[in-house]
């Protein structure tokens, strides 16, 4: 399988902000079609120092996508609601295949604001070395979005990139589907509201009983002056097997059934059987849900040659 190595940059002399400091850069790379790539290894390389002419804050969001990046309806930061909007989509989303967020610091009293990537990145650098995602669209979209303060100028913008692709040829129905998909995803991701909240006091036994009794849910067992009613009885080797009291079995299992709120056993405490566990009704004998049994079988009917009949 061919592995395809990619180095390339962006760079920019000056990124004018718009009123609302807000700018987009973004590169395209064409790739071999018809193929299913998979990212093999990748890394990001801030090759310059970057400066803000308003000494201002900004921060850049850095993606490598197979589609164009389509800016959300969703804030950068929500501290400030004046700037940093509109960010991109979220690492989770699939046509995501790396994302790099660079933010800026002061080194020192009245030096300037520098663009200083601390390792903020998707995949990290241990994933980033070993095969991760795949795509069909043959395209790479190198973007920048830069966040920062209205009509600010950010000089000097050199990012590298290295890419290394596993190519491998797939049928055109596999990849026009992938290609589709792909494109539906890039499209879907402007708004994006999930997860739900909890408050602190609902969130103790919400799930797992456990949490709130401190341990296993309590289990119930059969009395002893209580199981002749329930077992089967056997009668000899060449007899059949024939419930004690079938009626006694089903009012069991009725038992059986009964949930019971968090923290206590399941089952139901019986007034003539006492306390008979959830379990009971596993493994019932088939007379007991498919209707009463026999009390014989049919006699077995032979061929000629002692083969038993089956009717």
């Amino acid at each position: 399988m061919p592995i395809h190595e990619l180095r390339e940059s962006i760079e920019q002399a000056e990124v004018q902000l718009d009123s609302s400091g807000y700018a987009i850069i973004q590169k395209k790379i064409n790739l071999l079609p018809g193929q299913r790539h998979t990212m093999v290894q990748c890394d990001i390389f801030q090759d310059a120092i970057m400066t803000s002419n308003g000494a201002q804050p900004f921060f850049v969001e850095f993606f490598v996508t197979p589609m164009p990046v389509v800016y959300s309806d969703m804030q950068f930061s929500g501290n400030i609601p004046a700037t940093y909007v509109n960010r991109g989509p979220s690492a989770a989303v699939d046509i995501v295949l790396f994302k790099a967020i660079l933010s800026s610091q002061n080194d020192a009293a009245g030096a300037p604001l520098q663009q200083l990537m601390n390792e903020k990145t998707f995949p990290n650098q241990t994933l980033g070395t070993i095969p991760t995602f795949s795509w069909y669209t043959p395209e790479l979209y190198l973007t920048a979005i830069v966040h920062g303060f209205e009509e600010d100028v950010l000089n000097n913008m050199a990012l590298s990139f290295y890419i290394a692709i596993d190519e491998k040829k797939v049928s055109k129905l596999q990849a026009g589907l992938g290609i589709v998909r792909e494109g539906q995803q890039a499209q879907g991701m402007t708004l994006v509201s999930q997860g739900r909240m909890i408050s602190k006091a609902r969130n103790v036994g919400q799930v797992f009983p456990m949490w709130k009794h401190g341990g296993i849910t309590p289990e119930r067992m059969l009395n002893a002056n209580a199981l002749a009613d329930f077992f089967i009885a056997y009668h000899a080797a060449d007899s059949a097997e024939k419930t004690m009291n079938t009626g006694d079995i089903r009012t069991f299992v009725r038992a059986a059934n009964q949930m019971q709120p968090t923290g206590t056993a399941f089952g139901s405490l019986d007034p003539a059987k006492g306390q008979v566990p959830d379990w009971v009704k596993m493994d019932l004998a088939p007379g007991l849900v498919a209707g009463p049994l026999r009390s014989q079988w049919p006699p077995n009917k032979y061929f000629d040659n002692g083969n038993v009949m089956t009717l």
